[in-house]
C-alpha cells in the first residue's frame, strides 16, 4: 500500500520553486512601460511643462498665445528686448504690431489672500453688529 495520502507532502528535488515567466509577459511589461513614458512626455507637451522646465538663454520666448480659431491665434513673442504680436494661420505667420519692452512696469502687488480674506471677514461682522443695534 504505497499510495500517496493528503496528509503527506514530499520535497521536490531540483531547487527553489520559481513561477515560469513567459516571454509574453515580459514583452507586455515592456510594452507598458513604454506606452506609459510616451503618454506622460506628450502629456508635458501639451500641456507646455515640458518648455517651462527648460529655461536657458534663448533669444527667443513664447510669453503668450491665444486661440482664435480652430487654425487661427495671436502669440505674444519676445526677442532681444522686443515684443512681437503675431498673427498665425495655418499659412503664414503676420507681424501685427512691434513694441519695446518696458522695464520700468510695476508689478501688480500681490495681497495674501489670508489677510484679504481677514479683513474682509472683520469688516463684515462689524458691519453686522452695527446693522443689529439699531
Amino acid at each position: 500500500m504505497n499510495t500517496p495520502t493528503l496528509n503527506t507532502v514530499q520535497p521536490v528535488a531540483g531547487g527553489p520553486a520559481v513561477a515560469p515567466v513567459s516571454i509574453g509577459n515580459v514583452v507586455g511589461a515592456l510594452a507598458l512601460v513604454l506606452l506609459l513614458i510616451v503618454a506622460v512626455a506628450w502629456i508635458c507637451r501639451r500641456t507646455g511643462v515640458a518648455s517651462r522646465m527648460v529655461k536657458g538663454n534663448s533669444i527667443l520666448s513664447v510669453k503668450h498665445t491665444h486661440s482664435l480659431g480652430a487654425r487661427q491665434r495671436l502669440v505674444v513673442v519676445e526677442v532681444d528686448d522686443k515684443w512681437l504680436l503675431l498673427g498665425v494661420t495655418q499659412e503664414n505667420i503676420t507681424t501685427l504690431m512691434t513694441m519695446e519692452k518696458k522695464a520700468d512696469v510695476e508689478p501688480v502687488p500681490v495681497v495674501p489672500f489670508a489677510a484679504s480674506f481677514q479683513a474682509a471677514l472683520v469688516n463684515c461682522i462689524t458691519r453686522h453688529k452695527g446693522e443689529g443695534k439699531k
